[in-house]
């Protein structure tokens, strides 16, 4: 195909490579909706970082069998939070890893992502640096103790470390030991 415009001739070819032009004047912000979650880092060129997920990873198995087992809202009973913490917290380190791996975020108008991973211990610092900021926009706020993918010293005996964004402190879970039933959640993190 040949078009003419005013003298000058622009073929066009079917084997033409599809061209995208990048904004390099686009500059991202700590707690900005992007990339399917909310961002916490930003570099210093303000275009790479990374981004945690809206809301806790959940296991969906357990919280399908929960609402048939209990159907009625847990609303006004006084073992709603007990119950609702034995749901959604997640009591093995290679459960939450694998809940990472397998997530893909609800459609927020930013994008549907299915490249996320389990938080390390320094993303969980820098999440808790600016939960502030974070807990603006989340459906779901950072005040729970959360497992990273971090393992401490020895790669043999499997010890993890957590982060508790309530005291804002870090702990450690031991192999040997089983962790208390819900009370450590999974955080999702994607690159940008």
């Amino acid at each position: 195909m040949t078009v003419d415009t005013k003298g000058l001739e622009l073929a066009s070819s079917q084997n033409r490579r599809t061209f995208y032009v990048q904004n390099d004047t686009v500059k991202h912000f700590v707690g900005e909706l992007f990339g399917g979650g909310v961002i916490f880092f930003v570099d210093n060129s303000g275009q790479h970082g990374l981004i945690c997920s809206m809301s806790d990873i959940r296991n969906a198995e357990s919280i399908r069998l929960f609402r048939k087992q209990d159907p009625k809202p847990l609303t006004g009973r006084s073992d709603s939070a007990f119950i609702m913490n034995q749901v959604f917290a997640v009591d093995n380190p290679e459960y939450a890893k694998k809940l990472c791996e397998n997530y893909s975020n609800s459609n927020l108008g930013t994008g549907v992502f299915s490249d996320w991973r389990l938080t390390t211990r320094n993303e969980l610092e820098i999440m808790y640096g600016v939960k502030d900021e974070l807990n603006r926009v989340l459906e779901s706020p950072l005040v729970n103790c959360y497992w990273s993918s971090t393992r401490i010293n020895d790669e043999v005996l499997g010890d993890i470390w957590l982060f508790d964004f309530y005291y804002g402190s870090l702990g450690a879970w031991v192999r040997t030991q089983r962790p208390v039933p819900g009370r450590i959640y999974v955080r999702a993190v994607r690159a940008f």
